[in-house]
């Protein structure tokens, strides 16, 4: 009895090693039959002449910004701002040295009186010189020599004085005072520093409205209206979204690209947008053409080995979450910034598969991402494979582990007669 035992023992073990052998691969099989059903991102893609959402960068800036300069040279003896004050109109920024202007006035006033002095000499001699000719003592030529020169005096006269009224403008041109309120955004010049005439001494933002500057293709720029929406995101304010409009639309393309400069205006104030903010703004673009495309994105379209026809997936739901993919032939057109266009094949309106294209196969069955899921969860879930081999577990008190023989899930299936799971 007691050999029977160890027999029956020894049978037990590796039938219950061929048991565990065949419900792994049965598990292995389930995992495998799970992996098939492999997940997949997809887009609508839109109706022909349908409005689409373009994102273009873009940087802030205030609805009025100006250079602040002098309209004479000199040094600068005074600055009253920096950056980042807040400002009023007629507030003083900064005051040149007034010592050359004064010396100028002083000498401009002196020519003033010496020419004064000299038109009224002549006047007296041309009034006593009329005297005379009246009287019959003095001719005629004299008379008209003495009314030149007092002519001639006067006019020098009045030409010392706009001379005068020149220099003391001069004067008021040695204070710069600010035109508007605003802020300043910057101020690249020091005190005792010599500034030449329309140099910059600081930069004002005024306006109440920020704007933001984006360079819009020339192929999207056609479709630019003026006082078309728009919506603004800020990378300093991630979860906030502005409303505004088109308030500039460029006629020449900037020289340092091909893009066309366009300024979107923001409906409301707002304090936090400061000038030089990085924003992207979303503009809404409608095709007016007489033939109206499609565009699909470039990375949903594929291009066959065997032949040069170029295809797409198209992922028809059957349930929910789920869908069957279905292959698309295509004919694609220029690319453009707006994706592909598409000539044949697709028509509006069809889910198209745009990622988790790889191994992907006509009539395969296939599970929608949602939009909210992470990027990553695509490559993650592909990345999972099927256990190689399943681990027989011990589920008999009985037999202790330590009295086991080891044995390998092959030796296991050989033992139990050789039966392929």
């Amino acid at each position: 009895m007691k050999g029977v035992y160890r027999i029956s023992s020894s049978v037990a073990l590796v039938f219950f090693l061929g048991l565990s052998g065949l419900q792994g691969c049965k598990d292995k099989e389930e995992v495998v039959a799970e992996a098939v059903i492999r997940p997949v991102r997809v887009v609508r893609i839109a109706d022909a002449g349908a409005v689409r959402m373009q994102s273009l960068p873009g940087v802030a800036r205030s609805s009025q910004e100006m250079q602040l300069s002098f309209r004479v040279s000199g040094t600068i003896s005074t600055l009253k701002v920096k950056r980042g004050d807040r400002v009023k109109k007629k507030q003083l920024v900064a005051e040149l040295d007034k010592k050359d202007v004064q010396l100028e006035i002083q000498r401009a006033r002196a020519s003033v009186a010496r020419a004064k002095a000299e038109h009224r000499s002549a006047q007296a001699d041309y009034e006593r010189t009329r005297l005379l000719y009246a009287d019959g003592s003095a001719s005629r030529s004299e008379l008209d020599a003495a009314r030149a020169l007092e002519e001639s005096k006067r006019a020098m006269h009045s030409a010392e004085l706009k001379g005068l009224e020149l220099t003391q403008s001069k004067l008021a041109d040695h204070r710069l005072l600010v035109p508007l309120d605003g802020g300043i955004a910057d101020v690249p010049v020091e005190v005792n520093e010599n500034v030449q005439a329309g140099q910059p001494i600081a930069l004002l933002n005024s306006g109440s409205l920020a704007e933001v500057e984006v360079g819009v293709p020339e192929r999207l720029i056609q479709l630019c209206e003026q006082g078309a929406p728009a919506e603004i995101t800020f990378d300093s304010l991630p979860d906030e979204l502005f409303a505004g409009v088109i308030s500039e639309v460029g006629v020449a393309a900037d020289s340092s690209s091909t893009a066309f400069p366009v300024r979107v205006r923001l409906n409301k104030e707002d304090m936090r947008i400061r000038s030089g903010m990085a924003a992207v703004v979303r503009l809404k673009f409608q095709d007016k053409s007489s033939t109206p495309r499609v565009y699909v994105a470039p990375e949903a379209v594929k291009e066959a080995s065997t032949s040069k026809e170029r295809f797409v997936f198209l992922a028809i739901p059957t349930e929910p979450g789920f869908a069957e993919v279905k292959k698309q032939v295509v004919t694609i057109g220029e690319p453009s910034t707006m994706g592909l266009a598409v000539g044949s094949g697709l028509k509006g309106g069809e889910l198209v598969v745009v990622a988790g294209l790889s191994l992907l196969q006509d009539g395969m069955k296939v599970r929608l991402l949602k939009k909210d899921q992470p990027k990553y969860a695509l490559a993650r879930i592909e990345a999972m494979d099927a256990p190689d081999a399943l681990e027989p577990i011990n589920e008999d008190p009985s037999i202790k582990p330590d009295s086991l023989e080891q044995v390998t899930p092959a030796q296991g299936k050989a033992k139990a007669g050789g039966s392929k799971p």
